[in-house]
């Protein structure tokens, strides 16, 4: 995973997706992981965690804030080709929630954290580490692209390389691989609202600078 300068919050509808069976679903996510190259473990620069409150219609909830040392960092454009594949590991949220006995609506994230935490609890499941991570973080990603005007960029500093998700108007960054990844590795569960509230208040709170587009 990949380290980015100041702090980080650990942090559409859905289109319908055919229910396809099981083994074609992981065939298919197989492929795409393939096709877009996604690697993780990558160094982790020192830092430091500390839960974050957030504010949300729900009520207020807790996300981790992660702290790491300012370090240069290059920015790149993702290419279409990528893109298109985010877009399509996205359409599986509503196969795994449905595997995991939810249904996708208005409360996608809220569902999809619920099916999250079956998933966690369920022995042999068909979804690997790696597949929820791809699925979940895709369409969270493309989540925060829609509807706060973010978009996909490739970070590049020190420790590694990641995918990130930019604001479009705003200096705001998100990691959504790898949100998915750290709760993945660290046990956690009831975390991918939070994350998106996060991001959402960082860009409402006024404090942030305003991106200088070249």
């Amino acid at each position: 995973m990949l380290s980015h300068a100041a702090c980080r919050a650990n942090v559409a509808p859905c289109a319908s997706v055919p229910h396809n069976s099981t083994l074609a679903i992981m065939i298919k996510l197989s492929i795409i992981s393939a096709a877009i190259g996604l690697s993780w473990g990558l160094a982790m620069a020192d830092e430091s965690e500390a839960p974050q409150n957030v504010s949300t219609p729900y009520g207020e909830t807790q996300t981790t804030r992660t702290i790491v040392d300012p370090v240069p960092q290059q920015i790149s454009a993702v290419e279409e080709e990528t893109l298109e594949q985010f877009r399509l590991l996205a359409l599986h949220a509503e196969s795994f929630a449905h595997a995991h006995g939810q249904t996708l609506n208005d409360s996608d994230l809220k569902i999809l954290d619920v099916a999250f935490q079956s998933w966690r609890n369920t022995e042999n499941s068909a979804y690997t580490d790696q597949q929820v991570m791809e699925v979940l973080g895709a369409y969270l990603g493309e989540k925060l692209n829609r509807e706060l005007r973010m978009e996909w960029v490739v970070v590049t500093d020190e420790y590694g390389t990641d995918y990130a998700v930019r604001g479009i108007d705003f200096e705001v960054m998100a990691f959504p691989f790898s949100s998915v990844w750290k709760r993945i590795e660290d046990g956690q569960h009831d975390f991918l609202y939070g994350v998106y509230h996060a991001v959402k208040n960082q860009l409402s709170d006024g404090e942030v600078k305003r991106r200088i587009r070249k």
